[in-house]
């Protein structure tokens, strides 16, 4: 964990000003679930998704900057770490829907108790967008997996 932190420059090289953070979504307070972005001092960024319930989401959607595919660079679920190794995979492709104040979105599965870390590791053509203004409310959906059961739910 210590080498990621120390070779991912967003985590750390901007710290202490606005330019190196900027909230996706802080407000899903049913679903215990934040995402934001963190921002290096050549642009370079990288998306924090945090599940802080012992609950598995599946299809948990949220809006990113960057229409392409997005890969999942670090978990704090993995095996190595005690988790249960639970991961979207090296190609988490945008969908052209907004969301969160931006043009396209991703849709993941979020392990239980866990921070995902996320970088567009190929970029398509879109339209240029630096991020939510003011955030229109969204609806999502997600799966939530509890002793077995599986239930759809909507939240705004």
């Amino acid at each position: 964990m210590n080498h990621f932190y120390l070779d991912t420059p967003a985590l750390w090289e901007v710290d202490f000003s606005w330019e190196g953070f900027a909230w996706i979504a802080h407000d899903d307070n049913e679903q215990s679930v934040i995402d934001f972005r963190r921002i290096d001092k050549s642009g370079r960024e990288l998306i924090a998704v945090c599940n802080f319930v012992p609950v598995q989401r599946e299809n948990y959607c949220i809006g990113v900057p960057l229409a392409g595919v997005y890969e999942e660079v670090f978990s704090t679920d993995a095996e190595a770490f005690g988790g249960s190794g639970v991961t979207n995979g090296g190609s988490i492709k945008t969908i052209d829907e907004p969301m969160h104040g931006f043009d396209q979105r991703i849709s993941l599965t979020l392990p239980p108790l866990s921070v995902l870390y996320l970088k567009c590791k190929r970029r398509r053509q879109s339209k240029p967008n630096t991020g939510p203004a003011k955030t229109p409310k969204t609806t999502r959906t997600a799966k939530t997996k509890t002793a077995g059961k599986s239930t759809k739910k909507q939240t705004e």
